[in-house]
């Protein structure tokens, strides 16, 4: 049997102690290192690598931008692109003074050399509409056919009477068919307005005009009497409770008015055609005029 002294009791006892000490201190080592280990993994890597400051981009402000005055940046006219700021003051200045001569300038431009401008043109015209009727109605027949085309694709019917008898007139007079069938057509809606206007029209005219009016004004006033005894008898009708036999002759009406507008178009272009070969106005000369007694020679008297 082994026997210990006191010494080497406490000495065993001593070692035994320490091995403890750095059992408790190695386990609260772990500890820690676990839990720096569950900090790191909770939080995010942005949170640990954060990049430079002077790779980050930097913010917008509102003075990076320049301020432009809201004017500015919308175009004048409803399509294409702005005008320029240098001449917005003079197109609104113009405008102001009178529109009819801005209307005259899209007009011309409709003959521009560019295809880009020539539609702008057009769009634009045809957004204003009603109120450049009255200049479109100048430039009926200009000599530059893209400009003289393309009004005639912009003429609406005016709803004001006078201006609409007027374009009538001006689209009958150029002697193209199209053109005048259109016109024909206008008048031929709304006889018992247009035919008085029309036919003050026809009687100021001269020359060939006058001789393509002639005959649409005469069937013109067919068509308004007719016109006339048809409302009396829509009223006859309405008053006696026969409301489908008002409906039907309603529409029989308002088919035979593309009867009566073709009769008086094919009665114009004949006109036309006519008084291209001669010229009813003025009488021709004798191709010899008549001799005197005096200046007979013997061998007329022979």
């Amino acid at each position: 049997m082994l026997r210990f002294d006191r010494t080497t009791l406490f000495d065993l006892s001593r070692s035994r102690s320490g091995l403890q000490t750095q059992q408790v201190t190695r386990s609260r080592s772990c500890v820690v290192l676990s839990a720096i280990a569950v900090l790191l993994m909770s939080a995010p890597l942005s949170a640990w690598f954060k990049p430079p400051a002077t790779s980050r981009p930097a913010e917008v402000t509102p003075t990076s931008r320049p301020a432009v005055p809201e004017a500015t940046t919308r175009p004048t006219t409803t399509s294409g692109p702005a005008v320029p700021n240098s001449l917005t003051p003079t197109t609104q200045a113009s405008d102001k003074s009178d529109p009819a001569d801005r209307y005259r300038a899209l007009i011309r431009q409709l003959g521009a050399a560019e295809y880009k401008k020539r539609e702008q043109a057009q769009a634009e015209l045809n957004h204003i509409g009603e109120p450049a009727v009255p200049v479109l109605c100048e430039f009926v027949g200009d000599p530059d056919r893209e400009i003289a085309d393309r009004v005639f694709a912009l003429i609406r019917r005016p709803r004001d009477v006078g201006i609409r008898v007027e374009v009538a007139a001006r689209l009958l007079e150029t002697g193209k068919p199209d053109w005048m069938e259109r016109g024909g057509y206008m008048l031929f809606q709304t006889p018992t307005e247009d035919y008085e206007p029309f036919l003050k029209r026809t009687s100021d005219a001269r020359g060939l005009p006058r001789a393509i009016f002639t005959p649409v004004a005469d069937q013109l006033r067919n068509w308004r009497d007719a016109t006339l005894r048809f409302e009396k008898r829509q009223a006859e009708l309405q008053e006696a409770g026969k409301t489908e036999q008002a409906l039907k002759e309603r529409e029989m009406h308002e088919g035979s008015m593309y009867y009566e507008a073709e009769a008086a178009y094919w009665m114009a272009l004949d006109a036309s055609e006519e008084y291209s070969t001669v010229d009813a106005s003025e009488p021709k000369p004798a191709s010899k005029p008549p001799q005197s007694p005096s200046e007979s020679t013997p061998d007329d008297d022979q």
